[in-house]
């Protein structure tokens, strides 16, 4: 019963994950993409009104806006020209040209005239800005420094709608080029307001900061009060978030003012409707658990007997009860089952009794193996007691070379693939001892290996044959013999030389070495043997090199991979 209270979980499970997958999947999908489309449209919205506003205000910051048309016609006006460099008075005739000169802007800007001293002289409107302004600082140095140009700047406001918001001033000169006086141009929020009537939605709001992001005007007073909040986000991270989740937020620049528009809108999609998406979601995903829960319970009581009965006849099989049989009555899917792990109950009673005969004669090799691994070992002991037996007997030569001998077999019988350079020499230094002890030191043996490259992987026994081979071939017929053994790196392979000075080789054997030597040439079986191994554990670019030495002598290169590294088992 807790078998199929078991698989009856892992149903109920299984049908929930493949239930709840995909109308998650699908549900995280429509609101992603509902989420996208409405961005998108909102961000298309955004950069519109941000266009209009731009447009709104370019009719007061391009050269060939109204505000600039003014400027031109107040400073080559020769009527406000003379008014401003004399004494006398023109009153209807200077209000006259000036009201003129700005008809087109009144309707949102204010226009006033200050002498070279910076003392108001006329005006526009009923209330001056100020009566007088310095001229080293503020704007009207600066217009004087801009030469006719317009400037901007932006006094501090309070959203009041008596401060002006923005201030532009030009300064005026003879044609001569003296400094007559200056031009400025109040423009109100209510010039603004007027400005920008038309070009925003009805829920839309503008705030417009200056190029030090202070406040300069809003066409909402709530808004206007939140600015030194939105300047300070704007300071720290560069962008705006609206923390109710009901606003968002697009700053673009106006850059020949230097002004920043923040436009506040409304989301398409209030957090109550996102809100309202989230519950029908949570809902269905609830429908769908019942559901999956009734489907599930239903197929458990259906499925879960006969895998009852075929887990219980595993178990006798897991116990060697191999004659376990379960019922194959039925058509369905549980039948086939019964009949396939019927005929695997009969296939393994059989290879029982194959595999007890595999048993008896893998025992009877891995006895013959060990008995084999016995010979070299006790051969290791023989020559142990031929050592000490012939330093007994004062029989130094047969002491030096059954040590040495012994080491050589140890080494052989040894499990490492590969050895350090190292101790391939030192084993080397063995077998040339007893060669020399053999031939009576015949021959002299050099060893001319770095130090650097002593840590170099080769495989074992890499070099016993090339000397071996230099010896029986090399130096057999030379009265005194001589065996050089160098090495060096060059491009990241290693070359291992062995050279003596007999007589050298053939001019057919000369070059890379190829071919196996014939039946009845097994002389050189050594070399090949070495040859095959290099080319086979490295790569085909790997092998022995055959040459003449320029004394007349043989030498054969190996070459092999300069790796550094641990040897290998």
């Amino acid at each position: 019963m807790l078998r199929s209270t078991k698989f009856r979980s892992r149903l109920i499970y299984g049908l929930l994950f493949t239930a709840l997958i995909p109308l998650a999947l699908c549900s995280f999908l429509i609101l992603q993409s509902f989420r996208i489309r409405t961005s998108s449209r909102e961000q298309q919205q955004a950069l519109a009104s941000a266009d209009y506003v731009r447009a709104a205000f370019s009719q007061i910051t391009q050269s060939d806006d109204r505000l600039n048309h003014a400027a031109e016609r107040i400073g080559s006006s020769e009527v406000l020209r003379r008014a401003l460099s004399s004494e006398a008075s023109y009153y209807t005739l200077v209000y006259t040209e000036l009201f003129s000169a700005t008809q087109e802007i009144r309707s949102y800007a204010v226009a006033d005239l200050y002498d070279a001293a910076g003392k108001l002289v006329y005006s526009t409107g009923n209330q001056p800005y100020r009566d007088s302004l310095p001229v080293d600082w503020g704007i009207l140095y600066a217009a004087a420094q801009a030469e006719g140009q317009l400037v901007l700047r932006c006094p501090d406001s309070s959203g009041a709608a008596d401060e002006p918001a923005l201030l532009y001033s030009a300064s005026i000169h003879s044609p001569e080029g003296r400094l007559l006086g200056y031009s400025l141009f109040r423009i109100y929020p209510s010039g603004l307001q007027d400005l920008f009537r038309g070009r925003l939605g009805v829920q839309d709001e503008l705030l417009i900061l200056s190029p030090y992001w202070h406040p300069v005007f809003s066409t909402s007073q709530n808004l206007f009060n939140t600015a030194h909040s939105l300047r300070e986000q704007l300071m720290n991270s560069g962008t705006l978030r609206d923390e109710t989740g009901v606003y968002f937020y697009t700053v673009c620049k106006d850059e020949p003012s230097g002004l920043f528009f923040v436009l506040r809108q409304p989301h398409m999609v209030s957090p109550d409707t996102t809100r309202q998406l989230v519950v029908i979601t949570v809902l269905c995903a609830l429908g769908s658990i019942l559901l999956a829960v009734w489907v599930s319970l239903r197929f458990s009581r259906q499925m879960a007997k006969p895998l009852e009965n075929l887990q219980t006849a595993f178990e006798q099989v897991e116990h060697n009860r191999l004659d376990a049989r379960v019922d194959e009555s039925g058509r369905d899917e549980f039948a086939q089952l019964g009949k396939r792990f019927n005929r695997m109950a009969e296939a393994l009673s059989r290879n029982q009794q194959e595999l007890v005969e595999g048993e008896r004669e893998l025992n009877q090799a891995q006895l013959r193996m060990l008995q084999a691994q016995l010979n070299p070992h006790f051969l290791c002991n023989t020559l142990d007691t031929m050592k000490w037996i012939s330093k007994t007997n004062k029989v130094p030569q047969v002491a030096v070379m059954s040590t040495n001998l012994a080491d050589l077999l140890r080494f052989c019988i040894g499990p490492e693939e590969t050895v350090p350079l190292r101790q391939e020499l030192q084993v080397l230094q063995r077998y040339v001892e007893i060669q020399q002890i053999r031939l009576s030191d015949r021959f002299e043996f050099v060893l001319t290996v770095p130090e650097a490259l002593m840590d170099c992987s080769v495989p074992k026994m890499l070099l016993q044959p090339i000397v071996e081979n230099a010896i029986l071939h090399g130096i057999d017929t030379v009265a005194e013999g001589r065996i050089t053994l160098a090495a060096f790196e060059e491009q990241g392979m290693l070359h291992i030389c062995v050279s003596d000075n007999g007589p050298g080789f053939s001019p057919e054997m000369t070059g890379r070495y190829h071919g196996a030597p014939s039946r009845e040439d097994s002389h050189h079986l050594g070399l090949y043997n070495l040859n095959t191994i290099l080319q086979k554990y490295y790569s085909p670019e790997c092998g022995l090199f055959l040459e003449n030495t320029p004394e007349g002598g043989a030498s054969v290169t190996a070459v092999l991979p300069a790796e550094r590294g641990t040897s290998h088992a």
